[in-house]
């Protein structure tokens, strides 16, 4: 039987919590706002940070990460786990008001990209050269980043993890994520493992992480090792798990 939708939830969330614990860079990060914690008397739980004091070297994408995950070295999983579903909940309460208010935007600068065609050519756009002309403003417009978001498929972990629910409803069937998380956490141990410096030959794996297709041999190993330090480079992005195989070894076993 499958992991239900909250358990499976639960499970992605903690191997994403597991690996970005690995990440020195964040784990940097993160020693660094705790030395520059503003006082915050409005809202007691929510930690700000003076991030103009953090080191100009600590790369953007981290700190972004970190507004939205927090110091996972100072806060058990189950804790983090019920400030993040917290956060779902007010941003699904609030989505549905961004949807109105999107739509009647687009349908906004549709008209007007149709009227500045219609003052420059004489004429009504083609269908291609609508999407042109609306695709243009759209990229010279910094307020549109949320449109584009859509539009290019950039979602957060949590957002991703609930599209993929909708899509099994539609398509009646479950997503196999449990064996996936048991990929994911079998590439973790073995990472662990070797950045103790254990020798391949010492490497052990429990029955339930072992390949259903075999054993395992050095150049699996050294595989997993990499593939595991690729989905750490995602987390510290706030992408879970993200592209981390080689294309050429997509068939090869996991």
């Amino acid at each position: 039987m499958g992991l239900r939708t909250d358990e499976r939830d639960k499970v992605m969330f903690k191997l994403f919590y597991d690996y970005l614990k690995e990440s020195e860079n964040y784990k940097k990060l993160c020693e660094e706002a705790r030395k520059h914690i503003l006082p915050n008397t409005e809202t007691p739980d929510y930690t700000v940070i003076d991030w103009a004091s953090i080191p100009a070297s600590i790369p953007n994408y981290l700190r972004i990460t970190y507004m939205r995950y927090g110091d996972i070295h100072k806060v058990e999983f189950d804790k983090w786990y019920e400030n993040i579903i917290k956060t779902r909940k007010r941003e699904n309460k609030s989505r549905l008001a961004r949807i109105e208010d999107g739509t009647d935007a687009i349908s906004k600068d549709i008209d007007l990209c149709i009227s500045i065609f219609k003052t420059r050519e004489g004429r009504e756009p083609t269908g291609l050269e609508l999407k042109a002309d609306l695709l243009s403003m759209l990229e010279k417009n910094k307020p549109y980043e949320t449109y584009f978001k859509v539009w290019r498929m950039w979602f957060s972990i949590y957002e991703t993890i609930s599209l993929k629910d909708e899509f099994s409803k539609i398509l009646k069937k479950d997503f196999k994520q449990e064996s996936h998380a048991t990929i994911l956490e079998r590439y973790l141990q073995v990472y662990r493992q070797k950045k103790k410096r254990v020798k391949n030959d010492k490497i052990k794996l429990s029955d339930e992480l072992m390949p259903k297709c075999g054993g395992l041999d050095h150049s699996d190993l050294n595989d997993y090792n990499r593939y595991a330090n690729k989905i750490i480079e995602n987390a510290e992005r706030g992408i879970f798990p993200g592209r981390y195989r080689d294309k050429e070894k997509r068939y090869k076993k996991q």
